[in-house]
């Protein structure tokens, strides 16, 4: 029997809303601001990281000339999350200046900027760095095969996809990583680990089933897959999970819901009901 639902932490809740009140209080404030304004806000080490980070998103809107030297001095600045939040434009990335601070990044220390780096390099096509990718899948711990598992399919190359074919073929890797390759592989259209994805979303046990669910609906929603399921095969593996997921899974997936949609209950007692409700307006709506 599934278990009654308890929100997550209420503090925890209570810091998001804090987090998106005062974030939306800033760009309250900056939205009419010019752009040297901009750039002093961004420059200022001492300001909030909700400041800056919405001053960024106001100068990027402007297309200001400078933007891209901006963004280049922040891979030195003392908040390195402010880099990791640019997500570059293709155009940006055919830089050279940007694409060797990249991989300045890629060799460093801190594995999450060596993430955010090969996931960067990777959407601009560096298949230069598809053997080090190649081999972080067979070798790595598992922080690098999780990134290798997303560069790989960014690279958006035959080699690459035939890596992680591979690998699922030959039934490498704990469930995590088989979760992530075949959610990787369903991304790309590639249904060979479909079955998989839908008997851990079925188990609706903990933050995997949650895991596979999610990777289902975000292929299906965001193309039309021909030999797999639509996205609202996705809704329903997460109507599962909210009715008959155990507290683990059920919390998960309240708040993937939430970082779809920012639902306001979801922090709260309410928030299983308010995501069911979100989940089965999906399944009325025609996809688009």
């Amino acid at each position: 029997m599934a278990q009654d639902y308890e929100a997550l932490d209420p503090l925890f809740g209570d810091l998001v809303h804090r987090a998106n009140f005062q974030s939306d209080e800033d760009a309250r404030q900056l939205e009419n601001a010019l752009s040297a304004e901009l750039k002093t806000v961004i420059r200022d080490t001492d300001a909030t990281q909700s400041k800056r980070m919405n001053a960024l998103m106001f100068l990027r809107i402007q297309k200001d000339p400078e933007f891209l030297d901006v963004v280049l001095d922040l891979f030195d600045d003392p908040d390195q999350h402010l880099w990791h939040v640019i997500h570059p434009s293709k155009s940006m990335l055919q830089d050279s200046r940007l694409r060797q601070k990249y991989m300045e990044k890629l060799d460093g220390p801190d594995l999450k900027n060596s993430g955010e780096a090969a996931v960067a390099l990777a959407i601009a096509g560096e298949v230069c760095l598809f053997p080090r990718f190649a081999d972080w899948l067979d070798n790595g711990d598992e922080p690098h095969r999780n990134v290798a598992i997303e560069a790989l399919r960014l690279l958006n190359a035959a080699e690459s996809l035939a890596v992680l074919q591979q690998f699922w073929d030959e039934g490498k890797g704990d469930e995590d990583t088989r979760l992530s390759v075949a959610g990787a592989l369903f991304d790309s259209g590639d249904p060979r680990g479909r079955d998989f994805l839908e008997t851990i979303a079925l188990q609706a046990k903990g933050l995997a089933s949650v895991a596979a669910a999610t990777s289902v609906y975000v292929a299906g929603r965001c193309r039309e897959i021909p030999v797999g399921p639509h996205r609202q095969d996705g809704l329903k593996l997460m109507l599962h999970i909210l009715n008959d997921g155990d507290l683990e899974a059920k919390q998960g997936m309240v708040n993937q819901i939430w970082n779809f949609e920012r639902l306001p209950h979801a922090f709260t007692a309410d928030g299983r009901d308010e995501a069911v409700v979100w989940v089965g307006s999906q399944l009325e709506s025609p996809p688009g």
